[in-house]
């Protein structure tokens, strides 16, 4: 088996969930599995996904039906538990693989370099009125530090870039390793619920483990119905007390890297009410580390970014209107 793609849902939408399948186990030249795990859902709609897979004939699947809502690292791991892949590509009900090659695409590019963590390119896409709009976002921004032709990989820029810059990587982006994947979850679960890539980019940067950029795109991400991007104020606060503790975890293990340790002041202090301690401590450490140059540049190349070339049509042919 050479890839596991694992689909995580929870109280998903069924059209969103079936077009995403549709885009799986719609590749080619690639032996690999789909593993849908449930996170709990009032109804997991398992009946209706095993309709379609059989009306399409693919049989090369797994279900897990998780009984309570434990949050994405425990439903990474119980999906894990039954995967047999090499690598694993994570994706998300809404998302779309971009087209039917893009799995063989990257075992061949992971098998490549080595590769035990990389990302591809993904198109930020928005549906109005049953149309494609795509937006011209990136994530990170500063692709070139994980180019594949780099001869001198600087894990210090890089870290640098995740924890005091905040230029995070797509996690719906990612192939992986599937050891060193589960590896970083068994690391993280108990303490942090939702942002695996967030925290496991960091910790393998620190371990001293490349993260390889494939410069093609993989993924159609729609953006703005991620966990990274709910405006939802109670979730959003889950989401603060997760990079706490995801800080709080890495100053356990690195506290002798002074950007842990920065990373740990700044989003501690970000998250007190004082106003104006949270201005102070943002512009100290803009200023000792170049944050406001960085966000010059990165507002820069976000307003010069135009993206024309793609295939509207591997878009339109994975959707599922039944």
């Amino acid at each position: 088996m050479e890839i596991s793609v694992i689909c995580l849902t929870y109280n998903s939408d069924l059209k969103k969930t079936l077009s995403t399948i549709n885009s799986v186990i719609s590749q080619k030249d690639c032996v690999f599995e789909l593993i849908i795990a449930d996170d709990g859902s009032k109804e997991n709609k398992f009946d209706a996904i095993e309709e379609f897979l059989k009306s399409r004939k693919f049989t090369n699947y797994k279900l897990r039906a998780n009984a309570t809502n434990n949050g994405i690292i425990c439903n990474y791991l119980s999906a894990i538990e039954l995967a047999k892949g090499v690598y694993i590509k994570y994706i998300s009900p809404g998302d779309y693989l971009y087209d039917e090659f893009t799995l063989s695409k990257c075992f061949a590019f992971m098998k490549k370099y080595n590769a035990e963590y990389a990302f591809g390119k993904a198109l930020y896409y928005r549906e109005i009125n049953n149309n494609l709009e795509i937006l011209g976002k990136s994530d990170p921004v500063f692709t070139d530090l994980y180019d594949s032709d780099k001869v001198n990989y600087d894990y210090n820029t890089v870290l640098k870039y995740n924890l005091l810059y905040q230029d995070y990587l797509l996690g719906a982006g990612v192939i992986v390793d599937r050891m060193v994947f589960g590896k970083y979850l068994g690391e993280v679960v108990g303490r942090i619920r939702y942002i695996e890539d967030n925290t496991i980019v960091p910790l393998l940067t620190l371990d001293k483990k490349r993260i390889w950029f494939f410069p093609e795109y993989i993924l159609w991400y729609e953006c703005d119905s991620g966990i990274s991007t709910n405006k939802h104020r109670g979730f959003q606060e889950k989401i603060n007390l997760d990079f706490l503790n995801c800080y709080e975890l890495l100053m356990e293990k690195y506290s002798y890297n002074s950007y842990v340790y920065l990373a740990y002041l700044r989003y501690k202090f970000l998250s007190q009410k004082n106003r104006i301690l949270v201005s102070m401590v943002k512009r100290v450490i803009d200023l000792f580390y170049g944050g406001i140059k960085y966000r010059r540049i990165r507002r820069r190349m976000e307003s010069n970014r135009y993206i024309t070339v793609f295939n509207a049509d591997n878009w339109y042919k994975w959707r599922v209107f039944e």
